[in-house]
């Protein structure tokens, strides 16, 4: 309809996503964050030269990554948000009207709203489940109603994200309710920990996760990957995070690896990071 092609890449390497967009003339790209922060680490800042629209989704989109990755190519990421289960686009931030850290809006024809744990929608700026609706949401999965009438329950997909809407219906995903961690009965959401990660200077990659603790229940772990050349001095790093997070999210243990351990698009794969330790 639109005397458009698509470029299907086997691989997230740098060298070759570089090579794509110059030989086939890409335009628009949609990627995973860890692909920008691998063009934001190894590409020359003319390599994205002639790009319009660089897409974000899979995964949160770390804002220090956003900015540094804009001040050095010149052009934004434009965060979006969607599952498979709803075919799979759900939410993406207008091209001209982003916010930051937000997924922006929901797509035409979709519904969403936010509720709690008894299905109540929530208002504005309280945090809950995001649940959609829409002629885009799967009829179930195959052969498991077990599992079809958990996420499909009261005629709406639960997707299993904590998130908030503003007063203009833009969404911001808090973290996966899986992922949430509980401490002497205070929620701690990961996402806000790996961000103030990612601002710290010669962090490249990082992730939070919760681990069984005898008298809190649990406690957080920080798992990082450092910037070529760099290595990670613990005492620093929490220094760091103290002047910025509140004394019960700080860390337990920040553990230092080569590289986090990823699916073949680079999503980072939480559920793999205990077994590193």
């Amino acid at each position: 309809m639109h005397k458009a092609s698509v470029t299907i890449l086997d691989t997230i390497a740098p060298k070759e996503v570089i090579e794509a967009i110059k030989r086939f003339n890409v335009t628009v790209m949609y990627g995973v964050p860890s692909v920008y922060m691998l063009l934001l680490k190894t590409a020359e800042s003319t390599a994205l030269t002639g790009m319009r629209l660089l897409m974000s989704g899979g995964a949160a989109l770390p804002q220090q990554v956003a900015e540094d990755f804009r001040d050095k190519f010149g052009i934004g990421i434009t965060e979006g948000y969607g599952l498979s289960e709803a075919s799979p686009v759900v939410a993406t931030n207008p091209q001209y009207r982003p916010k930051p850290l937000s997924i922006g809006l929901a797509v035409p024809g979709v519904a969403v709203k936010i509720v709690n744990s008894q299905g109540e929608k929530l208002p504005a700026g309280a945090v809950g489940e995001l649940v959609v609706q829409g002629p885009n949401v799967m009829q179930g999965y195959y052969n498991l109603p077990e599992e079809t009438a958990q996420a499909l329950r009261g005629g709406w997909l639960h997707t299993g994200d904590l998130a908030f809407q503003d007063e203009e219906g833009y969404i911001f995903i808090v973290d996966r309710l899986k992922d949430m961690i509980i401490a002497h009965g205070e929620n701690i959401y990961p996402r806000e920990i790996e961000e103030v990660l990612y601002s710290y200077p010669s962090v490249s990659e990082a992730a939070v996760v919760g681990i069984p603790d005898k008298l809190r229940g649990q406690t957080v772990c920080a798992y990082i990957a450092m910037k070529e050349g760099q290595t990670a001095d613990k005492r620093a790093i929490k220094d760091y995070l103290r002047g910025r997070l509140a004394a019960y999210k700080i860390p337990r243990d920040i553990i230092q690896l080569d590289c986090l351990p990823k699916n073949q698009s680079g999503k980072i794969l939480k559920r793999l990071l205990p077994a590193e330790r």
